[in-house]
């Protein structure tokens, strides 16, 4: 079963990815943007269970001192949502240090 485990900024919480990312396209396109909110998003390909997905989002996957975790969608009150993602085959940094992380072969 796939799991989607989705961590994002705590409102408030400076999301400097975001602002970066505005900054680039009110810049670079010209176009006026408000904000830009950023959620990384991991997908686990494993029979694991609801209570195990919620181990892994409070204790691996986000700082709950700044960072919130579901595995529903967090984005809200949006006008577009771009969702950005590897091609098959092309290395995932992140997910390679997480699996160094947990030890899993």
């Amino acid at each position: 079963m796939t799991s989607r485990i989705e961590v994002g900024f705590k409102i408030g919480i400076k999301d400097a990815l975001g602002d970066s990312t505005r900054k680039r396209i009110v810049e670079d396109l010209n176009i006026n943007v408000e904000n830009v909110r950023t959620i990384d998003v991991y997908t686990i390909d494993a029979d694991i269970s609801n209570v195990q997905v919620n181990v892994l989002g409070e204790k691996l996957f986000a700082d709950p001192v700044i960072q919130v975790f579901s595995d529903k969608p967090l984005a809200e009150d949006f006008s577009w949502l771009i969702e950005v993602g590897f091609k098959p085959g092309v290395t995932d940094n992140v997910g390679l240090l997480q699996k160094k992380h947990l030890k899993i072969s």
